[in-house]
């Protein structure tokens, strides 16, 4: 006879044999995904996608918490019988790459060309790409590798291409001229989440602006008194912009007239004792006009409602909407022109005049010394204010207007539209639905193109005679074509010649020489693209959308431009449900994720690919840990859970080939079961409700339950007062119980959870734990109905708990639903209290509970459409009442 091995021996080699790589082997060899989607074909579908990120060799510990987080989700639906699909997503026309590429061009001192700048950006992203692709997999992430489109192959970029044309086409997409902030070393414009706020010294500085009409009694020598943020941006000002509140002086300093703010005179010029002359409305002030110091033009003087950073000193400022993205609202509220003198490079045009030339920066202490010569300058005033620089080369930025392709969801009503559509949308959590309508209808436009090479070219050409843009259809088709057969690459070199046809000419003036659109597709804009096309791949229809986003503005923003143009394209929404999870409340405290030295857990630990998900699920107050306390949390968390699930696999390891019994389980076991089953479901509902750390806590609550009720099964083992059959009875229960937890862990822990499903319970080499399913409740509205009602905290013992459980289970598991439940009682204080709350236990049950003696049970409370369960008696009574 083989002599059985002791637990020790047991759990050893169990654990000996637990390896990482072997079980991802083991997944990827016998290509689980299409089993498992074979198994739930026909079933309903949950589809998960992404927002595209760029991507990292080494992701950042954010990322790896989300995708972890989404990976608890696909495995805990595969379980419950979803049709889930996941294909990650990437932003692979990163600016970074290119930014990058281009420093390393530099330095070698050559000139960057654009198709060899677009292969190294493409072979640097790639390699990060599949760098990050290995360490997803390593972590046992499900998705479809095998099934990530190849996005840089020029069919599927052609493809893309059809997308942007369709938008173009229906004029969601036109070009205009707008001002935003522009990054000279990179050659684009760069949005607000481009945008870093530094520290930056600006060359402020008070300029006088002699008044030419208006407040003539006051004399002759009469100035406005301005401050000016950028004395470089001073031959762009328009206007001189009074704030909509305020009172004005005119005082007498040195012989002059200068008008300027009765608060903040005395703070700003030296004097102390300044006579004033006369206190002046602000509605005067409107009626002047007043010359430029540096270039002869006549300026006004407007009201303007104060947006951004607070002005400083006279209360009088220089409206450069041109170059200052503060006084932009001058120039909408009072429609005046915007006058631009700063070119691509960061230099002054011609429009500067004696400035052409000079850098943007640079060009300020000229113009300080210009303006003191001609008596102008009144004061310099050098401040630190916050100013944008670039995200990727870190240098400042500028504001200037640039020609570019806007998204307009104002055409045809598309923000309203889409709004109104998303009324019909299932949403959860079930208040996302009026904030996501809400950003939805007030979405403003946003600039689809850039000015780079890595990345789509905007399909557009224009007429070289009169600049008419070529029909939207034409256009497309023909970078379609050319890019279908000779790539992406190709067509940055070539001439607009070398794309169209011989027999286009333009349907304006008839000429037939043109000129292609030197843009790309934004990439941002492109991962809406990208998106799409996969929705579109996938005939996604009437599949249940899955959008896992991070609480961030850029994520929020991106999520309601994507439901903006899936509504453009489609004109509905392919979606039934819109289930959006806040990645960022459900992971662990920041602090805690960037510990770099954390990733030790992926190379050098036992289950560390287990383990690093356990960290993600840390709690608030986990966030002060150093790295080895951490490290040490973490790694005690799972050595509990895995010696859990390897002592349940070895007390049961012989109650499959146990002859069956009949004989009753003990009253104790039916209290765990309707327990066991109460919390089961409690963590069904918080996956569904992607309540990741809820469910994390019920089956951290559920390990010291069912290791409790071993811990009792091994010792009735060891005694003689159990009857016959009993303890195989629950040897055998708790073997089922033992599995169905296993299966609850396994989201959590899926390594570790493979391993023992088939080192500890025997399962065929063939098989997955993944290939089974969880026993879902009968009743699908019985998580959604209230929590156990409350009693006094004082009784000592409360059965009435395990009785409403008990009797919501056999509820449950009726095929018919029962008429009704009777909780029968024998003890009179107890009736007294438990009749009290029969209408919370209907409400908890789902059918009306009638509480009722022992001796005053009715025929009626004996048929067989009605559920009865009787109360436990507290300690010292008897057994069973």
């Amino acid at each position: 006879m083989t002599k059985q091995p002791s637990y020790d021996e047991f759990a050893e080699a169990l654990r000996a044999s637990l390896s990482d790589e072997e079980i991802v082997r083991f997944w990827t060899d016998g290509d689980l995904l299409a089993q498992l989607r074979q198994k739930n074909k026909g079933r309903q579908k949950q589809v998960i996608h992404d927002i595209p990120r760029r991507p990292q060799s080494d992701a950042s510990p954010h990322d790896l918490a989300h995708r972890v987080l989404k990976d608890i989700y696909f495995k805990a639906a595969a379980l419950m019988g979803y049709n889930v699909s996941y294909t990650p997503s990437w932003n692979l026309f990163d600016p970074c790459a290119e930014t990058v590429t281009a420093q390393q061009t530099r330095e070698k001192g050559s000139a960057a060309d654009a198709v060899d700048v677009r292969r190294r950006c493409k072979t640097q992203v790639g390699d990060r790409m599949q760098a990050e692709k290995e360490l997803l997999q390593r972590l046992g992430i499900f998705a479809d590798w095998r099934g990530i489109r190849p996005h840089l192959e020029a069919r599927y970029e052609a493809r893309l291409l059809d997308g942007f044309g369709a938008l173009m086409e229906q004029g969601f997409l036109t070009k205009d001229s707008k001002p935003s902030y522009w990054c000279v070393e990179c050659q684009t414009i760069l949005t607000a989440d481009e945008l870093v706020h530094r520290p930056r010294k600006s060359a402020a500085a008070y300029v006088r602006f002699p008044v030419r009409a208006g407040l003539e009694r006051l004399g002759v020598n009469v100035s406005l008194m301005v401050w000016v943020v950028e004395l470089w941006a001073l031959p762009a000002g328009i206007a001189v912009a009074l704030p909509r509140e305020g009172s004005y002086v005119a005082v007498d300093y040195e012989g002059d007239i200068l008008i300027i703010e009765e608060e903040t005179a005395q703070s700003v010029l030296e004097s102390a004792d300044l006579p004033i002359i006369e206190r002046l409305d602000a509605s005067e002030l409107l009626e002047c006009t007043c010359s430029h110091p540096l270039v002869d033009v006549e300026l006004p003087v407007v009201h303007c409602q104060m947006n951004g950073s607070p002005r400083r000193g006279t209360g009088l400022f220089l409206a450069v909407p041109g170059h200052n993205q503060d006084d932009y609202v001058v120039r909408l509220e009072h429609n005046y022109r915007i006058v631009s003198i700063i070119d691509d490079d960061g230099r002054l045009t011609e429009d500067a005049e004696a400035y052409c030339g000079l850098g943007v920066f640079d060009a300020s202490q000229h113009i300080a010394l210009h303006l003191d010569n001609l008596g102008y300058l009144m004061l310099a005033d050098p401040v630190e204010l916050p100013y944008p620089h670039c995200w990727t080369c870190e240098s400042p930025a500028v504001f200037r207007p640039a020609d570019q392709w806007m998204f307009d969801p104002a055409r045809k009503r598309l923000a309203a539209r889409a709004a109104q559509a998303l009324q019909g949308i299932d949403c959860f959590p079930a208040g996302y639905r009026d904030e996501l309508v809400e950003r939805v209808g007030s979405q403003q436009e946003w600039c689809a193109s850039r000015q780079r090479v890595w990345g789509l070219p905007v399909p557009a050409f224009y007429c070289q005679k009169c600049g008419e843009q070529l029909e939207v259809e034409r256009s497309v088709k023909a970078a379609r074509d050319f890019i279908s057969h000779k790539g992406t690459d190709a067509w940055f070199p070539a001439k607009a010649d070398d794309i169209l046809a011989n027999d286009v000419i333009c349907a304006g003036c008839g000429a037939r020489e043109f000129r292609k659109d030197t843009s790309i597709v934004d990439p941002r804009m492109a991962t809406l693209l990208t998106t799409l096309l996969n929705m579109e791949g996938r005939r996604e229809t009437a599949a249940v959308g899955d959008i896992y986003i991070e609480q961030t503005d850029r994520a929020e923003a991106w999520l309601g431009r994507l439901l903006l143009a899936l509504y453009a394209t489609k004109e509905h929404f392919p979606t039934q449900f819109l289930h959006v999870c806040d990645a960022r409340a459900q992971a662990g405290p920041e602090e805690l994720l960037e510990r770099k030295s954390l990733s030790s857990l992926l190379d050098n630990t036992a289950g560390g690919s287990d383990m690093l998900r356990l960290l993600v699920l840390s709690e608030e107050e986990d966030a002060g840990d150093s790295d080895a306390q951490a490290l040490e949390r973490v790694a005690g968390v799972y050595d509990a859970l895995c010696d859990t699930l390897c002592r349940l696999a070895y007390t049961t390891r012989d109650a499959a080939r146990m002859v069956k019994t009949t004989a009753p389980p003990p009253a104790m076991t039916r209290m765990f079961a309707a327990h066991f089953e109460t919390t089961r479901h409690d963590i069904v509902r918080a996956f569904r409700e992607y309540d990741f750390a809820a469910a994390w806590a019920g089956v951290r609550s559920l390990r010291e339950d069912i290791d409790g009720l071993r811990v009792t099964v091994d010792e009735m083992e060891d005694t003689d007062e159990c009857e016959l059959g009993q303890a195989d009875r629950m040897k055998s229960m708790l073997r089922e119980w033992g599995l169905q937890y296993l299966k609850l862990c396994t989201p959590f822990v899926p390594m570790l959870a493979e391993h023992v499903w088939r080192e500890g319970y025997g399962a065929p080499d063939a098989e997955s734990i993944f290939l089974s399913e969880w026993a879902l409740p009968t009743n699908a509205n019985a998580r959604r109905r209230p929590e156990l009602p409350p009693v006094e905290e004082s009784a000592p013992y409360r059965p009435w708990m395990d009785a409403a459980t008990d009797m919501r289970t056999r509820v449950e598991s009726r095929q018919r639903r029962p008429r009704k439940a009777v909780l029968i009682v024998q003890d009179a204080e107890t009736l007294e209290s438990i009749t009290q709350t029969e209408e919370d236990l209907s409400a908890f049950v789902g059918v009306p509970v009638k509480v009722v003696a022992a001796a005053d049970v009715t025929e009626d409370d004996l048929k067989r459409d009605v559920v009865r369960t009787k109360l436990v008696a507290p300690p010292g009574a008897e057994g069973q009442v």
